[in-house]
């Protein structure tokens, strides 16, 4: 029987608030070993030495690359969103009393190096990065760390060179140029993100257009980069509605989307709203005895229609006044309804209408009559990630501070996580 040696590379606990949070290596003979991060609070009235577990996750080593997984309180594989999870992660730490959350990161992306073998390094997103998606090396080495990868080019980055991964993804027909526009497509911008928008209409795109309109689509730089998010079901919703166009037509109607104000946003609706059924049949003139109707397929779902749930908190503060800021309380419905709301704020909120439907993520907003204001986001765990004005502009200091105040004082944050500056 394998032997498993565990040591706890490292432990932080407030006693203010009981969250504690532990990283803890485990190596045994017989397998590649394991990072396990571990997140929660302790006591309750009955048992106050009690330890409860909140959140669990582990970075192994799978087919040769790192793979980050969740294990409690639900099982899944969490490593297109490792940018995301290191945010988080900050977060927990400072919320578990951490001095230096920056050291601590580091020292567990240190830890992570030395489990796994890898060349010595302290960026744990990009030590994840490079080991899930071998087509971003360069990009990280440039300085990208890209919060959420989108899934339908997950099997496009597991490739490590572009020729390979465009044979893949994007057709057989690969030349040149487009080889060129592909790894061109990657390149950070001066902020260090990547505007993932041209790949995945190139995507999109790559069963009805050939390689001379791919290169186009991929090297036309989007108007405002990360205002749309696309999921399978949307890529191949847009496949069907684009299935009895012209080549040519469809590559000139995506570059106009991308270089058009708001053009990305009017396309990701245009998808949602398309309905994949196909047309039903004539009906015949004489009615045949015994002929029982075939039903047309149900349309696609979308779960950017849903309503979305909200916790008890979030309901109870919904129309509720910010105090002296004339600020009330608004929420959106579904995650559609962010469509709305990044138009009215020029942002790029229309991006998290599938986070926020399916609850990873929460949105609020702060309006004054009907006319929305400021916009916070708010992780599922309570941490507050951004605190935005129209523009993507800081709030003015004393609304953000009073703002602030009202998220802590109705328990809906737990921690501020936004970036000073």
């Amino acid at each position: 029987m394998p032997v498993t040696r565990r040591r706890t590379e490292l432990h932080r606990e407030n006693p203010a608030t009981g969250r504690w949070l532990s990283a803890v290596a485990e190596v045994d003979v017989l397998r590649d070993g394991r990072l396990r991060i571990e997140v929660g609070s302790t006591g309750n009235r009955l048992d106050p030495a009690r330890r409860v577990r909140r959140r669990g996750h582990d970075l192994v080593r799978v087919a040769g690359r790192l793979e980050l997984r969740s294990w409690w309180p639900v099982q899944e594989v969490r490593t297109h969103v490792v940018g995301q999870f290191v945010d988080d992660l900050r977060g927990d730490l400072a919320a578990a009393g951490a001095a230096d959350v920056d050291d601590d990161i580091a020292s567990i992306g240190r830890t992570a190096t030395d489990l796994f073998g890898d060349d010595t390094c302290d960026d744990l997103a990009a030590l994840v990065l490079t080991s899930a998606y071998p087509l971003l090396e360069r990009p990280v080495e440039m300085g990208a760390r890209p919060t959420v990868v989108p899934v339908p080019l997950e099997p496009l980055l597991h490739h490590d060179d572009p020729r390979a991964a465009a044979r893949a993804a994007l057709g057989p027909r690969v030349t040149r140029p487009l080889v060129r526009a592909l790894a061109a497509s990657l390149v950070p911008d001066d902020d260090g993100k990547v505007a993932w928008e041209p790949l995945l209409l190139a995507r999109l795109a790559s069963d009805r257009c050939g390689p001379e309109q791919l290169a186009s689509i991929l090297t036309t730089r989007p108007h405002r980069p990360g205002a749309m998010s696309l999921s399978l079901s949307d890529i191949d919703r847009g496949r069907a509605m684009f299935e009895d166009s012209h080549p040519r037509r469809i590559a000139e109607q995506l570059v106009e989307a991308l270089e058009a104000e708001g053009g990305t946003t009017a396309l990701v609706r245009r998808i949602v709203e398309h309905d994949a059924r196909p047309p039903a049949p004539p009906a015949p003139p004489t009615p045949l005895p015994r002929r029982r109707a075939i039903a047309a397929p149900e349309r696609m779902a979308d779960p950017g229609d849903d309503p979305i749930r909200y916790p008890t908190a979030w309901q109870r503060v919904l129309g509720m006044e910010v105090p002296d800021t004339r600020l009330r309380v608004v929420l959106p419905t579904t995650g559609n309804e962010l469509l709305t709301w990044g138009l009215a704020m020029d942002n790029c909120l229309a991006a998290y209408r599938l986070p926020a439907a399916t609850g990873r993520t929460r949105m609020m907003g702060f309006a004054v009559d009907d006319e929305l204001q400021y916009v916070a986001e708010v992780s599922a765990t309570g941490t507050l990630r951004q605190l935005e004005a129209p523009g993507n502009r800081r709030p003015e200091r004393a609304r953000g501070r009073a703002i602030l105040a009202f998220l802590r004082e109705h328990r809906l944050i737990e921690t501020d996580a936004r970036r000073a500056g």
